[in-house]
């Protein structure tokens, strides 16, 4: 018999894609309108499926790592008296919600589908 047949799931939109800061500048660089609009669409749906993978499929690796940052500052020995790192700590908090965010809109969107 034959290998592991993988399931070809259709095309769709990934409502998280709006969270994402470059988004828009992605989405500008990768339409292009050809002669056919089939050929456009289906040149948009590759480089949206590339896109996709490079940029969300670490989401969880990537809160990973914050989590472990935050745990390195809050456990530093000057951490509750230092401006910076009350600031730096600010700016991971900020970027460990950003990836909720995008997580939390990514499993309900496939809770919506299934």
């Amino acid at each position: 018999m034959g290998g592991v047949r993988r399931r070809h799931r259709p095309f769709r939109f990934e409502a998280m894609w709006l969270k994402h800061a470059q988004y828009k500048e992605f989405l500008k660089g990768a339409w292009a309108l050809e002669d056919d609009i089939n050929n456009s669409l289906s040149s948009l749906q590759s480089a949206l499926v590339s896109w996709n993978k490079s940029v969300f499929r670490l989401v969880e690796h990537k809160k990973h790592l914050i989590t472990k940052q935050l745990e390195g500052i809050q456990g530093a020995p000057n951490y509750p008296r230092s401006p910076f790192l009350s600031s730096l700590e600010a700016e991971v908090h900020d970027e460990l919600e950003r990836l909720m965010d995008i997580e939390e809109i990514k499993w309900f969107q496939k809770s919506q589908s299934e």
